[in-house]
């Protein structure tokens, strides 16, 4: 069985996204569209297999076999000594032919051709980046270097999507933009991949330039897929003109964009929309998406996954359309390997931009020796437990909610001692990603502290959302957080709109300074930072 089959195509970019890749303006069944197909969604379930040595890919190429590549390489390559320099005089050659073609005179977008052999990219130069990124695997490959496409999509913005390669040196994948001329680094002058880019905005940054380098953007790395380009890929290699799905983009673009970069033929909308705004999944949307993983994740790991359970507001009856997630608990058996549960957190990855989930698809992983055993607060444990006990609802797999272990009160202290001075410190860690200062990340971030207040003032922790505020002013009737907990429960039950993130701050910091006064025991002395279950 394919261990990637699951993560294999555009579904994984979102329904937007796998619209627009399904109408690219290259030939239907050609081998651009055939590698879109082909790729392979970059997250923590892949990343063991994506990130290992290469072996050959399909047929290994013959020398000889593509004269006008290796005659075009022999200029390109006269002045490098080693694979690095082989690399960056490849990108620099990409990148050189994409500024002549971007300064040609008249050009209108009748003019624009998209695909074809490589050698035919070569001949006419080509700006468009899905082109370069297959002539310059080519030139890699045709050079002895090991090299793929990696498609790239800021998953947050309409048509931002960019391809590149990943060239194989030094014994690493290093990630290598042609179109921008840009080899990617660690700032130790090291190859870096997409995946830690992915992760390290600020390695993404340090490679700007004066001259307006695009893609070199931490959004432009929401989301990545890798696609291997054997030798014996499907041949289709037709050339196209603009299609109509691409012309009115294009022209927006030329345009700059009146009005502001957004979805042009409704790919944000979601089926059943009429009126064209995004509603989200309906409640039984939602369950059949949970039903959904669940079911597969059984059928693809039935020796390591005990069961799947739901819980949050989709359990409890409280789920509300575009703006609740999906929150599911994955009980693994005892001595599961570290792979199986990346899978479960890349396959959680994949659903909520497969299907859209506004506010994410959760996956908590427990071994199923924890659910007895003493909860070790730095795996932050007990609040999952809870949920179990209060929310389980069993999706696939057979597991006795009633025979889990409840909680302690200082069970969930211990865990707070953990759990919130590491929250607290993303607000402030400039090297956490963006998500994590969003309105919905600050809100979220509130409802814990109050959490830990009403825990400290009455020995019960309040997992529904929807029941913390009433239960903070039950505890403490004079509370000064009156006033922001009442807005903050009127957002929670749909009746206000989401505050900015500026003001979710200022809520979130008045919180804080709350917390400390009631629940001081939090940062005291036994305050830790805690690991993550993720």
């Amino acid at each position: 069985m394919d261990p990637l089959a699951a993560y294999r195509g555009a579904a994984p970019f979102g329904p937007a996204y796998a619209y627009m890749f399904a109408h690219d303006t290259h030939a239907e069944g050609s081998v651009d569209r055939w590698l879109t197909t082909r790729m392979v969604w970059l997250c923590s379930a892949t990343v063991p297999y994506l990130y290992r040595a290469p072996e050959p890919p399909g047929l290994p190429y013959v020398a000889g076999s593509r004269p006008a590549l290796e005659a075009r390489l022999v200029p390109i390559l006269a002045g490098a000594t080693d694979d690095e320099g082989r690399v960056c005089a490849i990108a620099a050659a990409c990148a050189a032919m994409v500024r002549v073609v971007d300064a040609a005179p008249g050009a209108t977008l009748d003019d624009l051709r998209f695909g074809g052999t490589e050698e035919e990219i070569a001949q006419r130069g080509s700006s468009w980046c899905t082109d370069v990124a297959r002539l310059a695997c080519r030139l890699c490959q045709v050079a002895g270097l090991p090299a793929r496409i990696v498609t790239l999509a800021d998953t947050g913005a309409a048509y931002s999507g960019h391809e590149m390669i990943e060239v194989w040196r030094s014994r690493v994948w290093g990630a290598v933009d042609p179109t921008a001329g840009v080899v990617y680094r660690q700032p130790d002058g090291r190859p870096a991949t997409t995946w830690e880019l992915m992760r390290r905005p600020d390695w993404i940054l340090a490679h700007r330039r004066g001259d307006g380098t695009p893609y070199t953007i931490p959004e432009q790395f929401r989301g990545a897929a890798v696609a291997e380009y054997p030798w014996d890929a499907p041949g289709n290699y037709a050339v196209t003109g603009v299609n109509p799905y691409c012309r009115r983009i294009l022209d927006m673009g030329d345009r700059g964009w009146p009005g502001g970069l957004r979805w042009l033929h409704g790919e944000d909308r979601l089926p059943g929309d009429g009126d064209g705004a995004v509603h989200g999944l309906s409640a039984e949307e939602a369950l059949a998406v949970a039903e959904a993983f669940a079911r597969e994740l059984l059928s693809n790991h039935p020796s390591d996954v005990v069961a799947v359970v739901l819980v949050g507001s989709l359990a409890t009856g409280d789920y509300m359309p575009g703006r609740s997630d999906i929150d599911t608990v994955v009980i693994l058996r005892d001595g599961v390997s570290g792979d199986t549960r990346a899978t479960v957190r890349g396959l959680a990855d994949a659903y909520r931009l497969r299907h859209g989930v506004p506010k994410g698809f959760g996956a908590v992983r427990i071994k199923r020796g924890q659910l007895a055993a003493p909860l070790d607060p730095v795996e932050e444990l007990a609040p999952e437990i809870q949920r179990l006990r209060e929310q389980g609802r069993v999706l696939a797999g057979q597991i006795d909610l009633a025979a889990v272990r409840v909680p302690t009160t200082e069970d969930l202290r211990a865990y707070c001692r953990v759990f919130i001075p590491w929250l607290r410190g993303g607000v402030r860690d400039p090297d956490r990603p963006p998500e994590d200062r969003t309105a919905d990340a600050l809100i979220n971030g509130t409802l814990y502290e109050i959490r830990a207040a009403i825990l400290s003032l009455t020995g019960r922790y309040v997992l529904d959302k929807r029941a913390v505020v009433p239960a903070l002013l039950a505890a403490d009737p004079s509370t000064a957080l009156r006033a922001v907990a009442e807005d903050l429960h009127a957002y929670l039950l749909g009746q206000r709109p989401a505050p900015s993130a500026a003001q979710a701050m200022a809520v979130r910091q008045r919180t804080e300074a709350y917390v400390d006064r009631v629940a001081p025991w939090i940062v005291g002395p036994r305050a830790a930072q805690g690991a993550r279950l993720g």
